[in-house]
């Protein structure tokens, strides 16, 4: 029983040395597999350089929000916007999102890749693909779409569809106008094609 006893001791004793230099092992192969590190190497993911950060003009994240004539909540906010220095009344946008909220709780959310604003005229030309939903389940597509802020107008004339709980539509293309406060005409030109679904 005692030479068991010894002969397990013995055996613990040498699979802690064994496992010592197991683990010194694997720590020394980190610092032979490492590669050698060149103190005037460039970071691999830096893909946009000091002098074209300098030298073009640009916000990060910005925002904006504030109150429509009409009594609506409105959000904006972007990735990047960017000032046109030929003209300073037009600034260009990388992901836009704009969400209104008007009185009575009802939300739109309009998001596009790229958007140029006239800062002048208070007009916006979406494109890249712009997406419209609204909160009680309706849904635009369009590959481009205009906005007249001072005359709460919007116009798609590249396309339009219109997904909705009773059907959709597809047109060349839509206007909507504000006529009264609350209330709006949307009209629908060329080749329009309604599925409609009670």
């Amino acid at each position: 029983m005692a030479r068991h006893v010894s002969t397990y001791s013995r055996f613990v004793v040498w699979l802690k040395i064994f496992l010592m230099l197991a683990a010194l092992g694997i720590l020394s192969t980190i610092f032979f597999v490492a590669k050698k590190i060149e103190p005037l190497q460039t970071i691999p993911y830096a893909e946009i350089s000091v002098s074209d950060l300098t030298r073009e003009q640009r916000i990060g994240n910005p925002n904006y929000s504030g109150v429509t004539g009409n009594g609506s909540l409105i959000t904006l906010f972007a990735d990047a916007a960017r000032p046109d220095l030929t003209d300073q009344g037009q600034v260009d946008v990388d992901k836009l999102t704009a969400k209104i909220e008007d009185r009575d709780g009802g939300t739109v959310r309009i998001t596009s890749p790229k958007a140029r604003v006239d800062t002048t005229d208070q007009v916006a030309q979406l494109v890249g693909g712009v997406l419209v939903e609204s909160s009680d389940g309706y849904t635009i597509q369009a590959p481009m779409m205009d906005i007249n802020i001072k005359q709460s107008q919007i116009s798609a004339t590249d396309g339009v569809i219109v997904e909705g709980p009773q059907g959709n539509i597809r047109a060349d293309s839509m206007t909507i106008n504000t006529i009264s406060d609350q209330k709006y005409l949307l009209v629908f030109n060329g080749g329009v094609k309604l599925v409609y679904q009670p």
